[in-house]
Formats: structure tokens, sequence, C-alpha cells
């Protein structure tokens, strides 16, 4: 029941958060003018990355979002890789997270902003579309945002069936994201469940 909230979760604040970005992410923005912080030192806004369209549509792979605090698993077991989020924010009005997992062999740990990419070898690429972080104070240590992710697969990379079964039944998917069969022995039937 767990693995289904979070894999439902996870696809509501991908979806969500994604949308939304990808038409934040549309429209440039263009430092016009310098701003004078405290000390007199003046600066000039940060420029905000441009998500590269494909990675926007995600045509290449399928949008997820992890919530801060929990384990988002997205291989096969018994070697499943599982990857989390922590601090989703915007600092100086750049939208930022940093995404941490993997397995037992290796893994990454990679602070992004929003249109940068980070790839696992063996796993795949994971692409910052989109961030909500927690904006009521005090925060509870370790919980709070989201972030949500283009992933695309490596060749070769099985994404869990039961996953794909749960969050994308109906919809089509690219080419190198098999679809699993309706009666995938792995997985439970999502109504079927305590």
């Amino acid at each position: 029941m767990r693995r289904t909230f979070t894999a439902l979760a996870g696809l509501l604040l991908g979806l969500a958060a994604c949308g939304w970005q990808a038409s934040q992410e549309t429209t440039p923005s263009t430092p016009t003018s310098l701003t004078i912080t405290p000390d007199q030192t003046p600066t000039t806004p940060p420029t905000p990355i441009t998500i590269p369209p494909d990675k926007a549509a995600c045509t290449n792979g399928i949008f997820i979002g992890i919530s801060e605090g929990t384990l988002f698993y997205l291989g096969v077991p018994p070697d499943a890789v599982n990857y989390t989020v922590y601090g989703p924010r915007i600092e100086n009005g750049v939208r930022k997270a940093t995404i941490s997992g993997g397995n037992t062999t290796s893994g990454i740990d990679q602070t992004l902003q929003v249109g940068e990419s980070v790839t696992q070898p063996g796993v795949g690429t994971f692409t910052l579309v989109g961030i909500n972080p927690w904006t009521t104070t005090p925060r509870p240590t370790g919980l709070g945002g989201s972030a949500s992710f283009c992933f695309e697969p490596e060749p070769g990379f099985e994404i869990d069936p039961c996953l794909v079964k749960q969050m994308f039944a109906g919809e089509t998917l690219p080419p190198n994201i098999p679809s699993p069969a309706a009666d995938e022995p792995r997985c439970p039937d999502p109504t079927n469940e305590p």
C-alpha cells in the first residue's frame, strides 16, 4: 500500500509541478537592472536556466515526482535503485533541489538547478524540471518540499514494471520504456490491496 501511495503521490507531484514549471520556463527573463546589496555591492540578478524542449516535454522518458523524506523505487528488485530529494528551495531566484540515491554499487548526490541534468551510469538521466519548496515555518526536519524530474533510462535499464503499471496505466510511453502487461505477475492489483 505504501509503495502504491508513494508512486501515486510521486506522479501527482510530478505532473502538477511539471505543467506549472514548463509554462514558467518558456518565458525567458532578462536581467534589466542591478541590485544594490546592504554592503553597497552591485549584483546582477541570476540568469535562469531554460529547460530544453525535449526535457520539458520528457519525450524520451517519464516524469517522476519525489517528495522530500521519501524513497522513490525506480528499478527492478532485488537490486532496485531508489532516490530521494532534499532541499527543494529558491536561492536568489534560482530554483534548486538535491537528488540523492542509487543502489549498493553506485549512486548520485547532486544539487541541480531547474533545467540541469545528472546521469547515473547504467540507470539514466535525471533532469530537474520543477520544485515545490516547503513554504511555512517552522519546517519539519527532512520533510516538506518535492521535486519533479524527467527521467530518461539508459538502454538496458528496466524501470520497475509495477511502477509503470501504477503510474502510467493507459498512457502512451516512449518506445524506450516497455509497457508492462496488464496481468504483470510481479505487480499486485492496486484495487486488491489492504
